[in-house]
């Protein structure tokens, strides 16, 4: 797997970017979060007032993209930071871009 250059964001609090976005990541969106797109389009993105515990994880969609062929992607779009993971292989979203995100 090709290394890239990763934008760390703009806060020092800001975590890294993980090259394999793991599976059990929380999908929440409030200011800023993630969305998941199959095929460029919206396929999920949670509600900002939902409770923490009723956000999907990552895994949910693993699963769904066995199935459904296309092409999944991950997109992270918070204020200081953003980037985007690909669905490369079974239990493999690699990281495909970051960004400053939109502030």
């Amino acid at each position: 797997m090709k290394k890239i250059k990763h934008y760390r964001g703009g806060c020092l609090c800001c975590p890294s970017t993980e090259d394999l976005l793991p599976l059990d990541t929380v999908l929440y969106n409030g200011f800023g979060g993630y969305q998941v797109q199959k095929n460029g389009k919206v396929f999920y993105q949670g509600k900002p007032d939902e409770e923490w515990g009723d956000y999907k994880k990552l895994n949910v969609f693993e699963k769904l993209a066995r199935k459904e062929k296309g092409k999944w992607e991950i997109i992270l779009n918070n204020p200081l930071r953003g980037a985007t993971w690909r669905r490369k292989g079974k239990n493999e979203w690699i990281l495909v871009e970051t960004n400053q995100g939109f502030a």
